[in-house]
């Protein structure tokens, strides 16, 4: 896999690019769409976005099939979205944040100029920042992405998730079905992707349809029922057919699944979800 500054593509890049900038619009204009609905003085419209391992803004891509073709990452995608939905430019905190030095570097070259003033950029690693920033917005709408190289650090996602100051600010995360499962054979761990899931403190998840070998998939979780993301940009509410269907090609190898097709009693127990919605 190619890298620019430590930073990852492949040929499913640019779909995972189109798919983040629909969430993004989605959910800025759902976002919009409760602040216009609610008056009065005392009712605060604050709106946080945290993007956990931003990366360098821009890169040029080296594969074939897109030969030389400029890739706006996700800090350009969400200003580029923002600038759409502009009722929220003046309500909004923008923070990137990435280790490398480097590409926070050639980020700032890209930042509009024009929204330069509601955007932090932050370097360090996101488990050691984020918590600092949530405290300190309270009563926030907002949605935080997380994007790594690798396996996301699902044990600080369920930590973040407990936060008082989260019950309005969603999670995005784009997770690696494969890797996950070659590190739980590896090191022969007991735990499964579920079993981090369900202790993350969202209410509502969506669950997109797994790509390619390394099996990546967004799921977005908030508390709220008006942010709902739509089949047609290939999400699925967990608790569906189709989600609990994703949710276990996430969960078990193909040999899992091979072992234990005659007992789908095994596969299909999801009963602490029921319980808990």
């Amino acid at each position: 896999m190619p890298k620019v500054n430590g930073v990852g593509y492949s040929e499913s890049t640019m779909n995972k690019q189109f798919v983040l900038k629909k969430i993004l619009e989605k959910h800025l204009y759902a976002v919009d769409y409760i602040f216009r609905s609610k008056t009065g003085y005392f009712y605060r419209k604050n709106y946080l976005y945290i993007d956990a391992t931003c990366g360098n803004g821009s890169y040029k891509c080296d594969i074939k099939s897109n030969q030389n073709k400029i890739i706006k990452g996700s800090p350009l995608i969400f200003l580029d979205t923002l600038k759409k939905v502009i009722n929220m430019i003046g309500y909004t905190d923008c923070y990137f944040i990435d280790k490398n030095i480097t590409s926070l570097e050639e980020l700032k070259k890209q930042i509009y100029i024009c929204l330069s003033d509601k955007v932090k950029i932050i370097e360090g690693d996101y488990s050691l920042k984020i918590p600092s920033i949530i405290e300190n917005h309270h009563n926030y709408f907002g949605l935080i992405y997380f994007d790594p190289n690798g396996i996301v650090d699902l044990d600080f996602i369920i930590e973040l998730s407990k936060q008082k100051n989260m019950k309005k600010i969603d999670i995005l995360f784009n997770y690696n079905g494969t890797a996950f499962k070659r590190k739980k054979t590896m090191l022969k761990l007991d735990e499964r992707f579920i079993d981090y899931f369900k202790e993350i403190k969202k209410l509502n998840w969506y669950i997109s349809e797994p790509s390619g070998k390394w099996q990546w998939s967004f799921l977005f979780g908030t508390n709220t029922t008006k942010i709902r993301l739509p089949k047609s940009y290939g999400f699925h509410n967990v608790t569906s057919h189709n989600g609990k269907l994703i949710l276990r090609k996430l969960n078990y190898t193909k040999d899992e699944f091979r072992s234990y097709l005659p007992s789908q009693k095994k596969l299909t127990n999801l009963k602490w979800w029921e319980e808990n919605h």
